[in-house]
């Protein structure tokens, strides 16, 4: 898990590293992955 969450944070360049682990706290692991996969 935290290194899905780090490919994460260096994924979306334009979302903050707060914002993200705002929304992966939010979401279940699945539904962040996928989220980041569609981006």
């Amino acid at each position: 898990m935290t290194n899905r969450q780090s490919a994460a944070f260096v994924r979306p360049a334009n979302a903050r590293p707060a914002t993200v682990s705002r929304i992966a706290a939010c979401t279940p692991c699945g539904a962040t992955r996928a989220s980041v996969s569609e981006d």
